[in-house]
């Protein structure tokens, strides 16, 4: 399914612009995360001999210089870099990087999130497929990261995401990267064969970037981008429940914005009416998109201003009995309706309803009549609006009926035979 980091290699190589990190308004401080087992390969800037590991992290802290370090426990050197690639596997080695943490409140890891419970495998084997990938320069981290928003910046989406997604591979668990490979992957327009890998990956990318996200900012962009992520893949419900986390994290006017949209297309609403003028007393019914809840409705419904005779409402309807034939109706829903989803009625609803008569029809009493051989003179019929009727009545003989069937067989099969298959088997 995940495919995009392989896709991405199809198109040639620009020209890289290195530059650095843009700097952060915010205050930071620089932090340590070690992963054991591990090297980051290149980078030097110097050794620091005869050293314990605790000192080898407190010397890289104090150089603003030192971005990452190894450290060979068997010797005891310490190996300072001045930036990282991709981690390399080295048995017992250790390895360092310094991540800047923002003096903003630090939310911790996420809570998962309902409305992507079908995504996140997918996530997660998306994240394992851009790691596997070898970097296809010998750049750091910060390095393909500056590259990546250059290309970003220049409108060069397709490039900007092949290059955060070698940022990533070598620096993965930072959101920022994440959401520049959601919104790089989004602004591609794709060819005839891609739209559906890049509409997953997209999807998946943004799913890490929250997954990864530890701050406000972090986060509620995450979130924005997978509300888009999710809208291209027509998952409404969804697309509306990420606009909302995002902006319960933090306001924004495009958020909100996009949030009133998706409501218009994928939110609580009305789908359409239905009116029963076949009925011996119509009725008319409203279906929503969503189910409603258990409270009373009749508050928020009117019939021609005044409260319904009689109101029923179920599952995703709202009907409203007891209304005559030949007659117009106005039936209003007000503003405010609930649903079972948290999401009310927003704009008061009018809708102009007419019931028709009943069709002209001619039925018997029952399902069926058959008419005996003697002593009755007339078959009972039901008739609504109409002033005539043709009847064909066949005669069956009792010898042609057991041509037809068994005596038992027929009058537990009646049923099933037709005006054309009686005469078809009587020869009639």
């Amino acid at each position: 399914m995940h495919k995009f980091v392989i896709a991405l290699r199809w198109f040639a190589f620009l020209s890289v612009l290195i530059g650095s990190h843009a700097s952060s308004a915010a205050e930071s401080q620089r932090e340590i995360v070690i992963t054991n087992d591990g090297d980051y390969f290149g980078f030097d800037l110097r050794v620091e001999k005869d050293v314990d590991i605790g000192l080898c992290e407190t010397i890289c802290l104090s150089d603003k210089q030192c971005n990452a370090f190894t450290y060979n426990p068997k010797v005891q050197w310490c190996f300072l870099k001045t930036d990282f690639g991709k981690l390399k596997s080295v048995p017992g080695s250790i390895a360092g990087k310094v991540i800047e943490v923002a003096a903003r409140e630090n939310l911790g890891a996420p809570e998962p999130l309902a409305f992507t419970g079908n995504y996140v495998d997918a996530a997660a084997q998306y994240r394992a497929t851009i790691l596997a990938a070898p970097l296809e320069e010998d750049l750091s981290a910060s390095q393909l990261a500056a590259a990546a928003q250059d290309a970003e910046q220049a409108g060069d989406n397709r490039n900007a995401a092949f290059r955060y997604g070698q940022a990533i591979a070598a620096d993965p668990d930072n959101a920022q990267l994440w959401n520049g490979l959601a919104r790089g992957t989004l602004g591609i327009t794709p060819s005839a064969d891609e739209g559906y890998i890049l509409q997953q990956s997209a999807l998946s990318a943004a799913v890490n970037a929250y997954q990864t996200s530890r701050n406000v900012d972090e986060r509620s962009e995450a979130l924005k981008l997978l509300g888009q992520a999710l809208d291209r893949n027509s998952d409404g419900r969804a697309t509306i429940d990420a606009y909302k986390a995002s902006l319960e994290l933090q306001a924004s006017a495009q958020t909100d914005a996009a949030l009133l949209d998706a409501r218009a297309r994928y939110g609580f609403r009305i789908l359409g009416n239905t009116i029963d003028a076949d009925a011996e007393t119509p009725r008319a019914c409203i279906q929503f998109s969503e189910d409603l809840t258990d409270a009373d409705y009749t508050n928020f419904v009117r019939l021609d201003d005044a409260e319904p005779q009689a109101l029923t409402a179920q599952g995703r309807e709202i009907c409203v009995d007891g209304l005559k034939h030949g007659s117009r109706y106005r039936l209003t829903l007000r503003a405010g309706l609930p649903s079972v989803v948290g999401e009310n009625l927003e704009k008061p609803v009018a809708l102009n309803l007419f019931v028709r008569d009943r069709a002209a029809n001619v039925r018997f009493n029952s399902d069926n009549f058959v008419l005996p051989g003697s002593a009755r003179r007339g078959i009972p019929l039901v008739s609504v609006n109409a002033t005539s009727a043709k009847i064909d009545v066949y005669r069956v003989g009792d010898r042609s009926l057991t041509q037809i069937l068994d005596e038992s067989q027929f009058l537990r099969q009646l049923d099933g035979y037709s005006v054309e298959k009686i005469k078809s088997e009587i020869g009639a």
